[in-house]
């Protein structure tokens, strides 16, 4: 390889710092091909500023992408930048040439990569069979790779109807068993002090303990669960979080490393690039599986837009989420309040939330005033198989919300029903 500072890598960098229009030129061009760790850490930086600030002036572009790689301590890729800047003005009307060039050296790299890999192998003491299938599988993938043409990348989603079906044998891929399953969108709709959160927080703490939200006795698959908190004050929150664990006796662990709160009772606003990508940054940290938004309210600040923009602004980032990080979302909204002072069981504002989600849920008091010992649970379920409760009752011991069923079999037979 050549000198980094002179490579077709650096010098990219360097004419996207002078024109910043190339990147539109290059956009194909995936970090990962890049070679060197500092160089690639320069344009992931470019890029960044570029894509969450298009209408920066060019010559603030070399000053933000400073900032940002301060920001983050990256100090090597800080001084490749300064070398990068000193060596020589990059050439502009180059830099679609200068991504050629990094898609075919990474393309040697696979090459030679994948001829050890297939050494490896075949000195193997495996069986012959295995050694074939293993060398074949391989070889197809990395010929796919490496004769793929710059610019071009598959469009992910596209299959034939046959491809799809085959794609795999389960006919589930739960995050709450029965209930919800991945890349799905749940919201609970219900009063104030209805007790929503705690059966968040309930949804989260159990499952990140492999139990059932609403059998605790259950055993089911670990999820990796993360609730951001857009409301509650800290002191009240953690207090709240206290009881519940202590409820939940032997189920919780003190070491669970499974569950997780983003704390922000201010609220954010998933409209603005930096929020969405701080969300986004602390989903794919972590490895999310459930992510609980309370209340999802909070998470847009758009008083100046009508309610059917508010709901466009939070749903298009989820929707992202969902579909990059394959994880399930649930959503606390608030009820509004109806014609002669009576609650309307739908969540506030728009009805494209009622056309968006997957499984909606009202909490309908059956007592007058809060604290209310037990709730209506009232389901609108794309896939009407999927289990719900007759009603929530309050517990102290355990979980805090305790199903009923309407059916004699109960929980057994809500999830049999849900799976077959």
């Amino acid at each position: 390889m050549l000198d980094p500072v002179y490579s077709a890598e650096a010098m990219l960098c360097a004419a996207l710092l002078e024109a910043p229009q190339m990147y539109e030129e290059v956009r194909w061009l995936d970090k990962d091909k890049f070679w060197n760790g500092d160089n690639r850490t320069v344009y992931v930086a470019i890029t960044w500023v570029l894509e969450h600030h298009p209408d920066v002036d060019v010559n603030e572009v070399p000053g933000r992408v400073r900032q940002l790689l301060t920001e983050y301590k990256q100090m090597s890729a800080l001084a490749r930048l300064i070398d990068i800047s000193g060596a020589y003005p990059g050439v502009p009307s180059l830099a679609v040439t200068y991504a050629h060039s990094i898609h075919e050296a990474h393309q040697h790299e696979v090459i030679k990569n994948a001829c050890i890999s297939m050494s490896q192998i075949a000195g193997s003491e495996n069986s012959i069979e295995w050694k074939t299938a293993q060398i074949d599988t391989m070889w197809t993938k990395i010929l796919t790779e490496a004769t793929a043409r710059a610019g071009w990348q598959p469009i992910d989603g596209l299959h034939t109807v046959n491809e799809f079906m085959d794609l795999s044998d389960q006919s589930y891929d739960w995050v709450i068993p029965g209930m919800l399953e991945r890349q799905e969108r749940f919201m609970l709709i219900a009063p104030e002090k209805a007790g929503k959160t705690v059966l968040t927080r309930q949804v989260a703490l159990t499952l990140a303990s492999g139990r059932h939200p609403f059998n605790i006795a259950t055993e089911v698959p670990v999820m990796r669960t993360l609730l951001v908190d857009l409301e509650n004050p800290a002191g009240a929150a953690r207090r709240d979080f206290r009881r519940q664990v202590v409820a939940m006796e032997d189920v919780w662990s003190t070491d669970n490393q499974n569950a997780y709160m983003l704390h922000r009772p201010a609220g954010i606003h998933l409209g603005d690039p930096q929020d969405r990508a701080m969300l986004r940054q602390v989903v794919d940290r972590l490895d999310i599986d459930l992510l609980c938004i309370s209340p999802i309210y909070k998470a847009y600040d758009g008083l100046d837009q009508s309610w059917e923009e508010q709901a466009f602004g939070v749903q298009k980032p989820l929707d992202r989420l969902r579909q990059d990080f394959n994880l399930a979302i649930w959503m606390e909204h608030h009820a509004p309040w109806g014609e002669r002072g009576q609650r309307v069981i739908r969540p506030i504002g728009s009805t494209r939330w009622g056309r968006w989600l997957d499984y909606q849920c009202a909490l309908v008091p059956e007592q007058d005033n809060p604290p209310f010992p037990s709730m209506e649970w009232r389901a609108i379920r794309r896939d009407e198989r999927k289990m719900a409760p007759r009603r929530l009752v309050r517990s102290s011991v355990g979980a805090s919300w305790i199903p009923e069923w309407s059916d004699e079999g109960g929980f057994g037979m809500a999830m049999d029903q849900a799976i077959h």
